[in-house]
């Protein structure tokens, strides 16, 4: 079995469609989301919500069926800027990491 990457559940709100927006807790973050490759996993993360995402199904869907040969180390650091920009408890998980998100 493959590692889970992601898996997100909750009430916390975003939007992807229009201007982007996170708000958590009723605090707007995504001003902390630098990058555009931040804002893409976070999207799919948002729109895989309902089940756990593997780290290959991550790679291909931020660099497609030909990713560079450091994916696993970019999509790790991605990760940890979605850790520190939503907070270390929405993100969980081994060995990469589970996405925890309350979305609304």
């Amino acid at each position: 079995m493959r590692p889970a990457v992601a898996s997100l559940v909750g009430s916390d709100r975003v939007q992807l469609c229009g201007e982007f927006v996170v708000l958590l807790d009723g605090e707007q973050r995504a001003g902390e989301l630098r990058g555009l490759q931040a804002r893409a996993l976070l999207a799919f993360l948002v729109f895989e919500r309902h089940r756990p995402v593997d780290r290959y199904d991550a790679i291909e869907a931020l660099w497609g069926e030909r990713p560079p040969a450091a994916a696993a180390e970019a999509l790790r650091a991605l990760l940890s800027n979605l850790r520190r920009a939503l907070g270390r408890e929405r993100l969980v998980g081994a060995p990469v990491a589970s996405a925890r998100q309350d979305l609304g």
